[in-house]
């Protein structure tokens, strides 16, 4: 479980999560070890923020996001996950982080001020969040 929290603090401190209304232009960051992994990322509009970091093998991250001052970011850690956040509006944040066997987690987030949260270790978890509207918030931990 250490690994695993230290994946969530990576993911909220490497990307910031403060969004600014002062900030032009979008911004994406990705490290990527290990072998087989893959990620994309598309970013519309302005002030937008995306950080991706996987680490391990055969993992498939992918982050859109549309509209003004989003901010995502996706960490994921051992192998064989897929992870995908889903953006559009102003002002959401939304985070993944996976740690351990074959995971799959999707936010998706449409409107402002909505944030989503999904940590899962262990093996075989799964997660699908959705919010619609304005100020939503979401948490999803799931271990094995």
């Amino acid at each position: 479980m250490i690994k695993f929290a230290t994946l969530a603090s990576v993911l909220v401190i490497s990307l910031g999560l403060g969004v600014s209304s002062a900030e032009a232009g979008n911004k994406f960051k990705l490290d990527q070890f290990g072998l087989g992994n893959s990620f994309g990322a598309s970013q519309f509009g302005n002030g937008n923020k995306a950080r991706g970091i996987q680490d391990g093998f055969f993992n498939q991250g992918k982050i859109k996001q549309n509209g003004f001052g989003n901010a995502a970011g996706l960490g994921q850690s051992g192998a064989f996950h897929q992870g995908s956040i889903n953006q559009n509006g102003i002002g959401n944040v939304g985070g993944i982080g996976q740690s351990g066997i074959g995971h799959s987690a999707k936010l998706n987030q449409n409107g402002a001020f909505n944030g989503g949260l999904i940590l899962q270790d262990g093996v075989g978890q799964s997660a699908d969040v959705n919010q619609n509207g304005i100020g939503n918030s979401a948490i999803v931990e799931q271990g094995n």
